[in-house]
């Protein structure tokens, strides 16, 4: 009897398993899409949802060394602070407001414009550094207090002779053992660039010392000597020193670069490291010629390749020992990964891989969807997490190394 059972069991277990074969074979699935990194084996993923909080128009992001995310909207001449869910924490008005980086002092400095009189003589919209000082009783941006600020072109001991229609653009956190720490580079653009000028061709990266001191712009040595009109068209900067806060944080001077457009065919559209060497002599910048540019063994792609960009939009590094740098195309919609040491496009294979090549995972495109943008205006990182401006899509989007979640 039981074994009557337990065919017939059997026999009823085979006709469901056939009757729900059918059903499936049948079954129409077109209209679930495909994902597009279903065969990258590692790639970003967004971390949803994306924070649209009625931005006017996004123009950095950064995070500090207070591990708050800094956003600036332009149209609102706003600096939003966020906690790392992307929750909004306070907002500044800022006239000009256009940039945002914190020092290891938790000072902000916010690249705007201001307007002053001298000798009866109004000026309007002068390029503008504001320093404000966070780190009092009532921490906070909301308390933040204007402690200084650098106006073009008045830094410059012969301001006078100085072209006044100049724009900063960027600035970056450095720090030497000599000099000190929260020294930091500034981005200047104009239309005098004349390499005779007193301060300096209007394209031109400027250090100030952690006192908003002007010290010098940045030349560069080479083959055929000191190049005092290097820079053209300056648009983004970014050096080593990243959050998260350490003490083992390397000093080094050294930082990249990109422009915003064309002067000359070989300057066009780049990214590059530049280099400090200090000496007893005194301290030179070079353009480095460490990075990698054509080994297809090493990986598919290289930061040096002529052309590689179409417009970059924003820089951004690493602080975690991953090494990496970020770069925003803004005509491209894309998001660029390399090496920082070595200029190769991607992240290297993990631990038992059968690559031996870079894994590729930059990414982007133009659209909507929550791996795509629209005009990605700056990039910031920290805590393995990648953070895009997309300043077309009036938001800001989170991304994660499929690898990296655990």
């Amino acid at each position: 009897m039981t074994l009557k059972n337990n065919k017939r069991k059997i026999q009823i277990f085979f006709c469901v398993s056939i009757f729900l074969t059918q059903c499936v074979s049948k079954t129409d699935l077109s209209f679930i899409p495909e994902p597009t990194n279903l065969f990258r084996p590692i790639s970003y993923v967004p971390i949803l949802p994306a924070a649209q909080n009625g931005f006017s128009e996004l123009s950095d992001i950064t995070v500090g060394f207070d591990e708050l995310i800094y956003v600036v909207d332009k149209g609102r001449q706003e600096v939003i602070v966020f906690n790392t869910a992307m929750m909004e924490l306070s907002r500044k008005f800022v006239q000009g407001a256009t940039k945002v980086v914190q020092d290891r002092r938790l000072n902000l400095l916010v690249l705007g414009t201001s307007d002053t009189t001298i000798s009866n003589i109004s000026y309007k919209d002068l390029a503008t550094v504001y320093r404000f000082e966070l780190k009092n009783s009532n921490y906070g941006l909301a308390n933040a207090t204007l402690k200084k600020k650098v106006v073009h072109p008045f830094y410059f001991p012969s301001n006078s002779v100085i072209n006044r229609n100049v724009k900063f653009n960027d600035l970056c956190i450095v720090g030497d053992n000599e000099l000190g720490d929260n020294l930091y580079y500034l981005a200047r653009t104009g239309t005098n660039n004349n390499p005779l000028n007193p301060g300096g061709p209007d394209d031109a990266i400027l250090l100030f010392d952690k006192n908003d001191n002007f010290q010098y712009f940045v030349q560069i040595s080479g083959n055929e000597g000191i190049k005092t009109d290097f820079f053209k068209s300056p648009k983004a900067l970014v050096a080593s020193i990243q959050p998260p806060q350490s003490d083992r944080m390397p000093r080094s001077m050294g930082f990249y670069y990109a422009n915003i457009a064309a002067f000359e065919p070989e300057n066009r559209r780049r990214v590059l490291p530049i280099e400090y060497i200090p000496s007893p002599e005194g301290a030179t910048y070079i353009q480095s010629t460490n990075l990698i540019l054509d080994d297809t063994t090493k990986a598919d792609g290289f930061l040096l390749t002529l052309n590689k960009f179409s417009s970059v939009s924003d820089l951004a590094a690493s602080g975690d020992g991953t090494n990496l740098l970020f770069v925003a195309d803004n005509i491209k919609d894309s998001i660029f990964v390399f090496g920082v040491a070595s200029g190769l496009e991607g992240i290297t294979p993990p631990a038992g891989s059968s690559n031996r090549k870079n894994i590729k995972v930059s990414f982007g495109g133009t659209g909507k969807e929550f791996t795509q943008f629209d005009n990605p205006v700056a990039i910031t990182y920290f805590d393995r997490i990648l953070y895009v401006a997309d300043a077309g899509n009036n938001r800001i989007l989170r991304f994660k190394l499929s690898s990296d979640f655990r």
